[in-house]
């Protein structure tokens, strides 16, 4: 019954407070729905942000919505504005998710802007917000980008914000020499009537000293920081980082009295400004001294208020979150949140009913999974099989290819020794040389204008043999650009002819003829280990006439039955296989 009145009570309670922030939504978009863009820019402007935060986020959110799908420059500026204000706003108040948010929205519309020299602004803010969650390389990243945009949109303040913020990323990530070579750049933008800027040259020299392991060295440029400070009047803050960083210094020189004494310093002066960021990690290094002096007892107490401390400030920082959030919801959100919890309440307790049938069910899917894995692992391994097969066959082909390429040339050797016989046994007869009439060579034959412009059976068959003399003793077909009309210029005939003596001899038309003699001699180079390790596919496929290696692998695939990949991936597996029994054999 307790829980159920605190329940309840948070409920009235969470529906009375939404009902507050809708209604000064409400009141402030009517009141503000006639006015222009630039008169609500301008009374805003007027506003104290930091005085008047939930109102500032509301107005401003009421022009961001007003101007954000528009496509003019103006209102795509005036939503770019928005953005970067509430995105500040929720930055200093610890609401880091939301003011990433609308840097990243106000980043998007700002890069389809004319003046886009914001962009620089937004990446410094997110470079901030990342190096705050200490994720540097982010930050680095973001801190870079914005440096870059400066090139082109000059600004000597942002470039100097940049750079001093580059110089503090790096040194947390002990990355020495960036940290000095950023120090460096930021020096040509130090002004001499800027005290913070005078303020932050020797406080980020002292940075970069700390990075080369130069402590002792770093203390000077880190006292002379908190002299600036104090003299100058500068905020708080200032004074109190230049403590932390010489105690932090005196503490990586192992001099505990240093330490502690500006320890107490920083911390004197955290408490009397509300320096909470900094009590946390002075409690930190509290909890460090004594654990390093034996007091093991007093380490536990900082300890315990470090860790108390940062989770205080984790739930402000969640307390305004939500209460910032709340200013943007509409009140049936509100109502949705209470009708979700019902829901929620109903479906638990419905969820012991199902759990049995739904154990059932995954059981059951389990198993028929379990089947098609096993039947998925079958089919592979008779595929596998297959594919072993239809290998060895196209093995077999590279290699009879090969054998009957050197019979052949064999054959035609003595063929021509025996022609050579022949004539000069016809010589020494005396006998007359066939008639100049009498076409003798396949080319005189194929060129004759003697014979009937038709087809016969001799011009066909001199034909085929000058088309076989091509495709086999020259590699003409490896061309890109050999085509149907090259095959009959080089035999001395015409397309027509040619393509009539392939359709008729090989039962094929010329595309697929010649895809044939270019998927083995394919096969012979992929055969070949030197070549296979030494070539990609689409080289391969380049070397033997084709202009896209896609093309290639579909004609691969629809003769040889495995794709080249898959070929190539064999005849390696084979090779490697070989090269381990022969080691083996030789090791024996």
């Amino acid at each position: 019954m307790r829980k159920l009145a605190i329940l309840v009570i948070l409920l009235v309670s969470s529906i009375s407070l939404c009902g507050q922030n809708k209604t000064m939504y409400s009141q402030l978009r009517e009141q503000w729905e006639e006015a222009s863009s630039e008169e609500l820019y301008k009374h805003i402007n007027r506003i104290q942000e930091w005085q008047a935060n939930d109102t500032t986020i509301v107005l401003y959110s009421i022009l961001y919505n007003r101007n954000k799908e528009n496509a003019d420059e103006q209102s795509k500026q005036y939503a770019v504005l928005s953005c970067i204000r509430i995105g500040k706003i929720y930055y200093y108040q610890g609401n880091y998710t939301n003011a990433l948010d609308f840097f990243i929205r106000g980043l998007k519309i700002c890069e389809c802007c004319k003046d886009q020299s914001l962009i620089r602004e937004f990446y410094l803010n997110m470079g901030n917000i990342y190096c705050t969650f200490q994720d540097y390389e982010k930050g680095i990243s973001c801190y870079e980008s914005g440096y870059k945009w400066c090139a082109e949109y000059p600004d000597n303040r942002c470039e100097y914000s940049l750079l001093t913020n580059l110089v503090g990323a790096y040194s947390k990530l002990g990355n020495a020499e960036k940290t000095r070579e950023y120090y460096f750049q930021m020096q040509k933008k130090i002004s001499a009537d800027d005290p913070v800027r005078t303020y932050m040259n020797q406080l980020t020299w002292g940075l970069v000293l700390i990075n080369e392991k130069k402590y002792r060295d770093a203390i000077a440029p880190f006292q002379r920081a908190a002299d600036i400070a104090r003299n100058f009047h500068l905020e708080p803050r200032y004074e109190s980082a230049s403590y932390s960083q010489l105690y932090h210094a005196y503490l990586n020189m192992n001099q505990k009295d240093s330490t502690l004494y500006y320890l107490n310093k920083c911390q004197k002066m955290a408490k009397e400004h509300n320096l909470v960021g900094t009590q946390v990690e002075n409690y930190r290094v509290y909890s460090i001294l004594h654990e390093m002096s034996g007091d093991s007892q007093q380490a536990l107490l900082y300890k315990s208020k470090f860790l108390s401390l940062s989770d205080s400030i984790f739930n402000v920082r969640e307390f305004h979150r939500v209460k910032n959030t709340q200013y943007l919801l509409e009140i049936g959100q509100v109502e949705k949140e209470i009708s979700q919890l019902n829901r929620e309440k109903a479906k638990k307790e419905t969820e012991i009913r199902h759990q049995q049938k739904m154990l059932l069910f995954v059981m059951g899917i389990s198993v028929i999974a379990g089947i098609f894995l096993i039947i998925a692992y079958l089919q592979k391994k008779h595929l596998s099989v297959a594919y072993q097969k239809i290998f060895n066959v196209n093995r077999e082909l590279v290699d009879m290819g090969k054998y009957n390429k050197n019979l052949r040339m064999e054959f035609e050797e003595k063929l021509n020794a025996v022609e050579q016989v022949l004539e000069s046994y016809h010589q020494k007869e005396a006998q007359p040389f066939p008639s100049k009439d009498a076409p003798s060579s396949t080319t005189e034959i194929l060129t004759s204008k003697s014979y009937s412009s038709k087809l016969d059976d001799t011009r066909k068959q001199a034909l085929i043999e000058a088309i076989n003399q091509i495709m086999e003793t020259t590699h003409e077909y490896c061309k890109t650009d050999f085509s149907l009309e090259k095959l009959a210029s080089l035999v001395h005939s015409n397309h027509r002819y040619v393509s009539q003596v392939i359709n008729e001899t090989y039962k094929k038309n010329f595309s697929s003829f010649l895809n044939e003699y270019r998927i083995r001699e394919a096969r012979k180079l992929m055969s070949d280990i030197n070549t296979c390790s030494k070539y990609t596919i689409k080289t391969i496929a380049e070397k033997v006439g084709y202009r896209s290696h896609v093309t290639f692998g579909i004609a691969f695939k629809s003769i040889v039955g495995l794709t080249p990949a898959m070929f190539l991936q064999m005849i390696k597996e084979e090779h490697n296989h070989t090269k381990v029994n022969t080691d083996l054999s030789d090791t024996g």
